[in-house]
């Protein structure tokens, strides 16, 4: 009797297995270097990012910035999924910006052809997003008084039906709601009632929480794709495991993070549904980053503890 259920349990975990791709590789989009940085190289990643999706097992390709459309479509077509970062680029004219149009074009064809290629936006990478959607609205943005300020989720209230959180773990949902663990770090953002008036947004997005900024003005905080894998914080769920400065708000506490290590591990695990695969093993070793070193960094730009630079 239990040889027979260990054998049927053995054939349901070979059909899960199969179903999943367990050796994720996920692109992080890289950033032109700030004047701070620009010693080091012309373009950079933190890597907080990068550890924020290997901490969750997954593996990482630098996406360049300025790759143009062919050299995009080649590698992206190789991948698991991307993560758009945070930072201080200017968006408007921006090849990063391009390169995030491309991304989010390429995730809703992906999807609407059966395919899955999950993003998760952070900061300036969720405003971008929003833009994109918005038919390239850049007057989206709004200015916020938000910049190192670590606040609770104002969770909407479908928010637990949502992809993101319908299978959280009940900790996690509580730390977030009830915990300021959300470290913001911005000055810019997509308010409530503008988000709520734009058919494009609403028809595309499920808005899963808002926050207020110092000022008590409401703006989204996170928001995730209705039709095609793309999940979005304002806020940074990597910071409060990778970045140190000694001045600010981020919270280091255990619960804290408990509850931003769910964001990598819900995306990774997006991303071990995708089926894309480099041509080679060859190839996909020559992509990976680990052909860079990080660079200690903190010392030229507190933000940063390290950086990859290209």
């Amino acid at each position: 009797m239990f040889g027979r259920s260990f054998a049927v349990l053995a054939v349901i975990l070979v059909i899960v297995s199969a179903q999943q791709n367990l050796r994720p590789v996920i692109g992080i989009v890289t950033e032109p270097t700030s004047p701070s940085l620009a010693k080091y190289g012309n373009s950079f990643i933190s890597a907080g990012y990068v550890k924020f999706v290997e901490m969750a097992g997954a593996r990482v390709v630098p996406i360049p910035h300025n790759a143009t459309a062919q050299e995009l479509q080649d590698l992206v077509s190789q991948l698991n999924g991307a993560l758009i970062p945070g930072g201080a680029v200017t968006l408007k004219g921006s090849s990063f910006y391009a390169t995030v149009k491309f991304l989010v074009q390429y995730s809703i064809s992906a999807a609407a052809h059966g395919e899955t290629f999950p993003i998760h936006a952070t900061c300036l990478g969720f405003e971008a997003v929003g833009i994109v959607v918005d038919d390239d609205n850049f007057a989206l943005l709004e200015s916020f008084d938000a910049d190192d300020i670590t606040m609770n989720l104002d969770f909407a209230p479908d928010a637990m039906q949502s992809k993101m959180f319908s299978n959280a773990p009940a900790k996690v949902v509580d730390i977030l709601a009830n915990q300021d663990v959300t470290m913001n770090n911005h000055v810019w953002g997509i308010g409530v009632p503008s988000f709520q008036s734009k058919s494009r947004l609403t028809d595309f997005f499920t808005l899963i929480s808002t926050n207020v900024d110092r000022k008590g003005k409401p703006f989204v905080s996170t928001m995730e794709g209705k039709k095609a894998p793309i999940f979005a914080t304002q806020f940074h769920p990597e910071k409060p495991m990778f970045e140190w400065p000694v001045k600010s708000a981020i919270d280091h506490s255990s619960d804290s993070i408990y509850a931003n290590q769910y964001f990598a591990n819900f995306f990774v695990d997006q991303a071990r549904h995708s089926t894309q695969r480099f041509e080679s093993v060859e190839k996909e070793e020559q992509a990976l980053i680990y052909h860079h070193a990080p660079v200690y960094t903190y010392h030229d730009n507190p933000t940063y503890q390290q950086c990859y630079f290209f």
